[in-house]
């Protein structure tokens, strides 16, 4: 149960902004409307730092990944950060890659608070040395989220193949006792799934005794292509797939996805650009977000989510915007608190 010391305590620039609230409201209402054109900016900004990565997981789609491997181009990077200051709220850093491989990581996240976004990134710790431990507790990062999927050895190297269990473990504990010891707001995270589910118990009461917050991040399902992935979820039960069945999904109406290449795509689902609908190298954020292959995307969801590859077997979404409570929620506050309160529900974001 939240109490509302905490709802207070997220609450920060963004969240009282005028205009920043003017932005929420003109979201919601086109979400509301279902209108497949939107004349406001995009307050999530998910951006692939890099889609290279040093390990094989067993979970993740990058097995099937056949687009271009390699960094952001900084110069890129400073362009969409331009253009979203004064109006995107929130930056993920990451997709299926890790950010530690871009040598640029730590300007970019600079570049974000200096333009009043706030920032999450995800690694899976395995690169964390010293160094990089140093500077991400130096650096102006909101949220830090460690990937270690398993309690045990056996389990964590079978899920993260090519990871050493003992040396991960080393470079997550020398971060954690690193201060200060609250910044950023760090969360050691498992992926339930059928590998790991037997271990949530010990995982969740050792990290217990960090400063830090252990989380069990429901399995996402991707697309129907990777069966394989698919099958690794822990869902006996089919999911909430049914119930969400009906539901119109509000990323295509929040959310930006930019690949490191600079290539849009209207959902991170979109592991392999199947549905490209512009480039930023190209264009303005604003003129991809309602470019016309972007608003056809939209049109063919609110006709049905069995008419888009990508929607048909998604199971994800912690906050679909269908009730009152939820939609008064994300008007109200923006995504860094958002965020942070589902957290504290104990449901994360990509």
């Amino acid at each position: 149960m939240l109490s509302y010391y905490k709802v207070l305590r997220y609450l920060n620039a963004n969240t009282l902004s005028l205009s920043h609230l003017k932005n929420r409201v003109r979201l919601m209402r086109s979400y509301q409307q279902r209108s497949s054109h939107i004349a406001a900016f995009p307050v999530v900004l998910q951006i692939e730092l890099s889609n290279r990565c040093n390990l094989q997981c067993i979970m993740c789609p990058r097995q099937g990944m056949t687009r271009s491997r390699g960094d952001m181009d900084p110069a890129l990077f400073r362009k969409i950060i331009d253009e979203a200051a004064g109006k995107a709220e929130f930056a993920i850093l990451h997709l299926l890659g890790d950010s530690l491989l871009n040598p640029h990581l730590y300007e970019m996240i600079d570049q974000c608070r200096e333009a009043g976004i706030r920032t999450v990134l995800s690694t899976n710790g395995t690169l964390l040395n010293e160094k990089h431990a140093r500077r991400l507790r130096a650096s102006q990062l909101d949220i830090l989220i460690l990937s270690f999927d398993g309690f045990r050895r056996e389990t964590y190297e079978k899920v993260r193949k090519n990871a050493s269990y003992s040396r991960t473990l080393r470079n997550v504990e020398r971060f954690l006792k690193l201060p200060p010891l609250r910044h950023p707001h760090t969360i050691v995270q498992m992926i339930a799934m059928k590998e790991t589910r037997e271990e949530a118990k010990e995982f969740l009461g050792f990290w217990k005794g960090y400063p830090a917050q252990a989380l069990i991040k429901p399995f996402t399902q991707w697309q129907g292509d990777i069966a394989s992935i698919n099958a690794l979820s822990d869902n006996s039960g089919g999911g909430p797939l049914a119930a969400l069945r009906d539901k119109v999904c509000d990323r295509a109406w929040r959310w930006l996805t930019v690949y490191q290449d600079g290539t849009v795509v209207p959902c991170c689902r979109d592991y392999d650009g199947a549905h490209p609908v512009g480039n930023l190298r190209e264009g303005s954020v604003s003129e991809v977000w309602n470019s016309e292959s972007m608003v056809h995307f939209r049109e063919q969801h609110l006709l049905g989510r069995d008419r888009l590859e990508i929607c048909r077997t998604c199971d994800y979404h912690p906050l679909i915007a269908d009730s009152a409570l939820v939609r008064m929620g994300l008007t109200l506050f923006d995504m860094y608190a958002v965020t942070r309160l589902m957290y504290d529900m104990e449901y994360g974001v990509d």
